[in-house]
């Protein structure tokens, strides 16, 4: 079984990491109207906002979120279809 989860990693191109925080970041999402602050973002990965913040920054650089200091983060199409694929399994 684990194997099968490494795979559909490779499948996605992405990591647990990166699918864990995508994920969060749909929920919160879902329960509010703008972007995700990272704080926010951190409380639901159980994280510090230091390493939320660092792994936001990865994620924008891999194109999975759109994300502006100060203002928040949103998923970008790709970040929202790798949080639902990860919902489904």
């Amino acid at each position: 079984m684990t194997i099968a989860h490494h795979s559909s990693h490779a499948q996605r191109g992405t990591g647990e990491g990166t699918e864990n925080y995508a994920k969060a970041i749909y929920h919160l999402q879902q329960r509010g109207d703008g972007p995700v602050n990272t704080g926010a973002i951190a409380e639901r990965v159980g994280v510090t906002p230091a390493s939320a913040s660092a792994m936001v920054r990865r994620m924008a650089e891999e194109g999975l979120v759109a994300h502006a200091p100060y203002h928040g983060v949103r998923l970008t199409g790709r970040g929202e279809e790798v949080a639902l694929e990860v919902l489904r399994h």
